[in-house]
Order: C-alpha cells, then sequence, then structure tokens
C-alpha cells in the first residue's frame, strides 16, 4: 500500500471550503508547487512552497460558488496526485484561496466551524496481494456538516 501511495497509485480525494471565488474555467485546475516541510520547536509541522522544496501536485474542481455580499466561498474536490504534508492547504492558501477556518494557513474562523474545512471523502487503491480494485468513501461527519451547512447558508 505504502508503494502505491508513493508511486501515485491510489485515488484520494477531499471536499473543501476555501475563502473567495476560485476561477479555474471549464478544465481541471493544475496545483504543481514545491513544498518544504519544517518542524517548529514546539512539533508543530509548517509547509511553505519553495523552489527547493519536493514536488507536489493536486487537481482542484470547483463544485459551486457561493457569494453573499462582498464575501464568496468556493466548495471544490481536490484530488491528490502526491501525498504531501498539507499539501492542499498550502497550495489553496498559495493561490490566495486558504481553507475555511485554517488558521494556520491564513483561513478565517466561520460560525461554526471547529476545524479546517476539509474532509477526506474518497480513497481508491489496488488490494496489496489480490490486485483487485478498493474503494472507500467517507460521508461528511456530523460536526463538520453541520458546520459546513452554517457557512454555506450564510454565504448564498
Amino acid at each position: 500500500l505504502h508503494r502505491q501511495i508513493r508511486e501515485g497509485q491510489t485515488d484520494k480525494r477531499y471536499y473543501l471550503l476555501a475563502h473567495g471565488e476560485i476561477m479555474q474555467g471549464a478544465q481541471v485546475m493544475q496545483l504543481k508547487y514545491p513544498l518544504h516541510k519544517s518542524l517548529l520547536a514546539n512539533g508543530e509541522r509548517r509547509v511553505r512552497v519553495d523552489p527547493e522544496g519536493l514536488p507536489s501536485h493536486t487537481a482542484l474542481r470547483v463544485k459551486k460558488i457561493m457569494q453573499r455580499a462582498d464575501t464568496a466561498i468556493t466548495l471544490a474536490e481536490a484530488q491528490l496526485k502526491t501525498g504531501r504534508t498539507h499539501q492542499i492547504r498550502v497550495h489553496l492558501s498559495h493561490q490566495g484561496h486558504p481553507l475555511v477556518a485554517d488558521a494556520l494557513y491564513g483561513g478565517r474562523p466561520a460560525r461554526g466551524m471547529q476545524r479546517q474545512a476539509l474532509h477526506a471523502a474518497e480513497l481508491a487503491f489496488a488490494h496489496p496481494i489480490t490486485r483487485a480494485p478498493l474503494s472507500f468513501e467517507a460521508a461528511l461527519p456530523p460536526d463538520l456538516a453541520a458546520a459546513w451547512q452554517q457557512v454555506l447558508g450564510a454565504a448564498q
């Protein structure tokens, strides 16, 4: 399984809410930035875009844009092509669209959100022994679903 992950043979999809209106047009947006990970004295991991970092790739599909007055929130699906620490969070922050409630990478708090608006929704890979395709989906947990509903309702 680790080899499949390392070689990009898995399909990992996340749903997210990001600040602002992400304009991608009709195509999937390919975010490719080298990422550098560092460890703070307190043990916290921080990641930044850095030309000397490791290659990373996120495919982003905008699902819906909610607009209210001067505030916009984008609902999107992110597909990981690589699996770097905090990859989605750093890619979107670098684009100027941090995740809702992601204080570490510039996201503003939102009513009802106790954690960043990111959900690991789907995982697919080949069984390590039989090679049979396996696919798993995870519904939004109740706390996140309720918070997203509040945020999405407030943005419309």
